[in-house]
């Protein structure tokens, strides 16, 4: 034991007091203090104390219960000079004669958190104490914390928006030994949350609902899920959030329509909805910038033809969203088409008053620059169809073939209008042939006389 001689000046207060630096924790120290009485130059007699210096216990300890399953999580302070800490636990069970008992040591002076996971009982509350160590002395224990464990929360709580109309599809993993789920939702107004609850399911192994309580499209909504057992409830879950909106309207097709330039768009209705939204695009630019070019303002509508600023062998992105009084659904995936020129109608061939020679006749064609002509012989096993004719004029709406045609012969034909068109670098472009007429069919022969009459 080590011994120090103290020597105290009285202040004008009345009060004396001395700071001993250099101690070790856990040594034990006599103090000698003797007083000076300035007035007279005498001292008292020597007074004896005896001290132990410990370390300082952490302090800011806290118990939390953790989202995991029966599980409660502490922290606390550093605390300068020492090597570690111990903690101790005590049950809180009204039947069980509980005392504190350690239930870690942790040998880093740097480790402020420790996570309980020994034993708990989901439900029943604990105590804990902490103190510091130095590796010659335990301090005091800190003051005495509580916390109760539950439930583990549901693991990966996710909200997306439902496909169908006005709902929120909400899922998460199965918490074990759970008996069912209590889920509780908010629409946040001014960035405050008022959580009700929507569902108790009664299933432990239920891992998805369907939302479609109330909601309304355009409003995102918060959502939280806390696990049934019994009477213990689990934390809940961290907040996960959905808008619910109108779903994107099924069977969404494109295709070239039977006029020049023109894309029939069809789809399914959806419900819910006041209308539709038409977004197009052109798909030879690496980004696409969508554009609206239709508002359908009646729900049961579910086609539209395409006719605005379209151009003859472009390719053309389309998407589809639904529509209600407060706001647009999601968007359909994206479909494409080509508009182009359609083949010429009310084709025909009828004899001509010619030896060997065919008349063809058919109507103009809007946007066509021309038509080109082909030609099989029936005849043969297996008609090869060769072009007979190319016409520059878009104007015209008939030919006349005298080309190698033999009487008695059936020949087959058909038709395809010609759209040349002019790109923006200056060339001119022929497109290619895509769609023909419907062939017709005829057999050669010659006419009868006109006129044809007999005298006596």
């Amino acid at each position: 034991m080590q011994q120090r001689e103290l020597l105290l000046i009285k202040s004008q207060t009345g009060e004396s007091s001395a700071i001993l630096t250099e101690l070790i924790n856990g040594e034990s120290y006599d103090i000698y203090l003797r007083g000076r009485f300035s007035w007279i130059d005498q001292e008292s007699e020597l007074a004896h104390i005896q001290v132990s210096p410990r370390i300082l216990p952490p302090t800011t300890c806290r118990a939390e219960t953790s989202h995991m399953n029966a599980t409660i999580f502490l922290t606390w302070s550093c605390v300068p000079h020492a090597t570690g800490y111990e903690i101790e636990r005590m049950s809180c069970t009204e039947d069980v004669q509980s005392k504190f008992i350690k239930i870690a040591t942790i040998p880093s002076a740097g480790t402020t958190a420790y996570s309980d996971e020994s034993n708990l009982v989901n439900g029943n509350s604990y105590k804990y104490r902490i103190a510091a160590i130095d590796g010659r002395a335990t301090s005091d224990f800190s003051s005495i914390i509580t916390a109760t464990p539950q439930f583990g929360a549901p693991a990966k709580f996710k909200a997306v928006s439902g496909l169908e109309s006005t709902s929120i599809v909400l899922s998460w993993t199965f918490v074990e030994n759970a008996t069912g789920y209590r889920i509780e939702r908010a629409l946040p107004i001014n960035d405050v949350m008022d959580f009700t609850v929507i569902q108790t399911i009664s299933n432990g192994r239920t891992t998805t609902y369907n939302d479609k309580f109330a909601l309304i499209n355009g409003k995102t909504y918060s959502y939280k899920i806390a696990a049934i057992k019994n009477q213990f409830v689990s934390a809940f879950s961290p907040i996960a959030s959905a808008t619910s909106q109108l779903s994107s309207p099924a069977r969404f097709q494109a295709e070239t329509g039977n006029e020049s330039r023109t894309v029939i768009l069809s789809w399914a209705t959806v419900a819910d909805a006041t209308g539709y939204e038409i977004q197009r695009a052109i798909s030879n630019y690496r980004t696409m910038d969508f554009a609206t070019i239709a508002t359908i303002t009646s729900a049961e509508t579910t086609s539209y033809i395409d006719r605005f600023n379209l151009v003859n062998g472009e390719d053309y992105v389309y998407r589809i969203a639904a529509i209600d009084n407060m706001s647009t659904g999601a968007f359909s995936t994206n479909i494409s088409a080509t508009p182009e020129l359609p083949p010429p109608r009310d084709f025909k061939a009828v004899l001509n008053e010619e030896t060997a020679a065919v008349t063809l006749l058919w109507s103009s064609l809007r946007d066509a620059t021309g038509y080109k002509i082909f030609r099989a012989d029936k005849d043969i096993c297996t008609p090869n169809f060769s072009e007979i004719a190319t016409i520059s004029d878009g104007s015209i709406r008939q030919y006349i073939d005298r080309s190698n045609l033999e009487n008695g012969k059936t020949y087959q034909y058909k038709i395809a209008g010609i759209d040349i068109r002019s790109k923006c670098d200056g060339w001119l472009t022929v497109l290619p042939i895509k769609r023909f007429s419907s062939i017709i069919t005829i057999t050669l022969s010659l006419l009868a006389p006109d006129n044809l009459k007999a005298t006596a």
